[in-house]
């Protein structure tokens, strides 16, 4: 296995991964990878600027930067620590790496704020590359490691350093682990800290025959008695390989902030998937029971930092459920509880069938799942009768990494949604149940004591946006045109004067959270997404109405709004005639007058 399948697992991508546009910015490093790069994906348009010290980068228009999916920012490290440590013993006579450390994490503000100034001025998604800490740390004893004259010690303190600003002081931009990649790949076979000074953190591109053996300075003839052996071959160089590697880091990065391809829900067999052995057949008293070394215990922590991320768990298991209830603690450490997934169905029913039923409950999409099983027949029979799920499983060693290192596992921004929606699920169960056994539709929505509660964003440095973002590129059913946006189209929509009229719902049951949101400009509502957590509240009516009613103060004469029909928005196709908007002689185009007639959800309270 490549390394760059090991780190950045592809088996839950369904959208290919496509760049198409690339901003770099850096210095000679950088420029090393540009040209690999190049070499590497010769379709995708890399554009570079070189920054180095203080330059100014070139102002670009909003426009222009829309153009770009993302930038990568690879700071020179050599310019924020400076060339004074060469000469180390004077160095020490002044300082340590201690003290001066907060000198160097002023010039690392300073020179982060001047290379994101694309992000800044237009939101342009922003990857940064941190430092690579050198493979030796040139201590003068073996006592002093970690202390004030350890260099190493401070190249990880401006590594903390930048991930603090990043978080804090930048939006829709991230860190890069450029360090941990090259730890897992091998330092030793591209960099350049084994023959460089300590401080140049660079790529090992040696021409040896051109710099030493036969340079241009001595008309290129021998400068050497005794030549200088091939340094790439010495050394084992793979910097190209290595190239590969961050170029995929780059693309794994984008797809999790797009979030591309979300897995929203994983599905988990049981026997020998998630312990080894069958708990009906090993798992009795009086037998030696399956060791839980390795895979399974590391899948069982993996569950725990799915529901972490807000993914969801359940299990579909052909067993009988009350012998794996109670043998469960049998195959399981207390680490994991039957409780811990979210409606189990341990039965005889085919699994396609189960998990069909747990994606309607839950008012999920099969695209949006993915079956964890060991048996190639259960694997088939899902894959055939749950069209667009991602099954996985034949081998346990790949499992957890395939869970927990996809980018489609992973999320961009964890907020207070995130850490919510399995309760919020969990919450919808019950509500589903108490409508059960209700009386009419209208006595069951009344009695809910539904609470919606807006806010309007002008910008995408409003609080809350991320949320927005998400919502919009990670809704698939009632989403009214399907349509994807960058950090740059919202910038544009912004600067053209668009609106966000982000919404959140509560009901005696549960506080969902912000679970939708329309885009308006020009009485346009260019597109409107909400959750289905929230489907058959008639909210999405109330929304509509209490938007329209703000547009209508504004003096709009009427309220557009266009419907793409997706592969998947089945549950929004009808939302604006519910909603009283006429159809115009263009399909797919619809409109509310001001004084048209209109079914309002009177069970709906709007909270300022």
């Amino acid at each position: 296995m490549k390394t760059v399948d090991y780190l950045f697992p592809r088996d839950l991508a369904v959208s290919p991964y496509a760049l198409k546009k690339v901003f770099i910015v850096g210095s000679c490093m950088t420029e090393h990878f540009l040209k690999d790069f190049k070499a590497l994906q010769p379709e995708v348009q890399f554009d570079f600027e070189w920054f180095n010290n203080m330059l100014e980068l070139t102002p670009m228009t909003a426009e222009q930067v829309a153009g770009y999916q993302v930038q990568y920012i690879q700071l020179p490290f050599r310019t924020i620590v400076g060339d004074n440590a060469v000469r180390i013993t004077e160095f020490e006579q002044e300082f340590d790496f201690v003290t001066y450390e907060p000198l160097a994490k002023g010039v690392l503000e300073a020179k982060l704020r001047q290379a994101m100034r694309h992000n800044r001025e237009h939101g342009i998604l922003t990857i940064v590359g941190n430092f690579m800490v050198p493979q030796n740390s040139l201590l003068p004893s073996l006592a002093e490691r970690g202390g004030p004259r350890d260099f190493n010690r401070l190249v990880r303190a401006l590594n903390d350093h930048l991930d603090y600003l990043i978080a804090t002081e930048y939006k829709n931009a991230f860190v890069a682990d450029v360090e941990s990649m090259a730890s897992s790949f091998g330092k030793r076979r591209f960099m350049d800290d084994a023959v460089a000074f300590q401080a140049h953190l660079g790529i090992f591109a040696a021409d040896v025959d051109e710099m030493d053996n036969y340079p241009a300075w001595l008309g290129n003839q021998q400068a050497r008695i005794e030549l200088v052996p091939d340094a790439n071959q010495t050394y084992a160089l793979a910097t190209m390989e290595f190239s590969e590697l961050l170029l995929a880091q780059i693309e794994h990065m984008v797809r999790v902030a797009n979030q591309t391809d979300t897995v929203k829900i994983v599905f988990f067999d049981l026997d020998n998937t998630l312990w080894r052995g069958q708990i009906a057949e090993h798992y009795e008293t009086g037998q030696e029971w399956p060791v839980i070394h390795n895979w399974p215990v590391g899948l069982w922590e993996a569950v725990h930092h799915l529901r972490r991320r807000g993914i969801m768990v359940s299990l579909v298991s052909k067993n009988d459920e009350a012998v794996v209830r109670a043998r469960w603690e049998r195959a399981v450490l207390p680490w994991l509880k039957f409780e811990d997934f979210l409606l189990p169905k341990v039965n005889w029913l085919p699994k396609s069938e189960n998990i069909r039923d747990t994606l309607a409950a839950l008012s999920l999409t099969a695209k949006s799942a993915v079956f964890v099983d060991d048996n190639p027949v259960e694997r088939a029979e899902v894959a055939a009768n749950v069209p667009g799920i991602r099954v996985i499983g034949a081998d346990p060693y790949l499992t957890r990494r395939q869970l927990l290192w996809s980018a489609e596992t992973q999320r961009n921004y964890s907020n207070e949604e995130t850490a919510k929606r399995e309760e919020s699920y969990r919450n919808i169960i019950q509500r589903d149940k108490a409508k059960a056994g209700s009386g009419s539709r209208e006595e069951f929505l009344t009695g809910l004591d539904i609470k919606v509660q807006f806010k309007v964003m002008h910008s995408q440095h409003d609080e809350g946006f991320q949320r927005v973002s998400e919502l919009v590129n990670k809704t698939n059913q009632f989403n009214t045109t399907g349509i994807r946006w960058s950090s740059g189209d919202f910038v544009n929509f912004f600067d053209k004067g668009g609106r966000v009229y982000a919404f959140a719902v509560q009901d005696k049951f549960s506080d969902y959270g912000t679970v939708g949101a329309l885009l308006v400009a020009e009485g346009i509502i260019r597109q409107f997404v909400m959750s289905c957590r929230v489907l058959g509240m008639d909210v999405e009516i109330a929304a509509l109405h209490h938007v329209a009613d703000l547009l209508f103060a504004e003096e709009v004469q009427a309220v557009v709004g266009p419907l793409v029909e997706t592969e998947l928005n089945t549950p929004c196709r009808d939302v604006y005639p519910r909603a009283g908007f006429s159809e115009s002689p263009q399909r797919g185009l619809y409109w509310l007058r001001k004084k048209a007639p209109r079914v309002r959800a009177a069970h709906v309270t709007i909270e300022a």
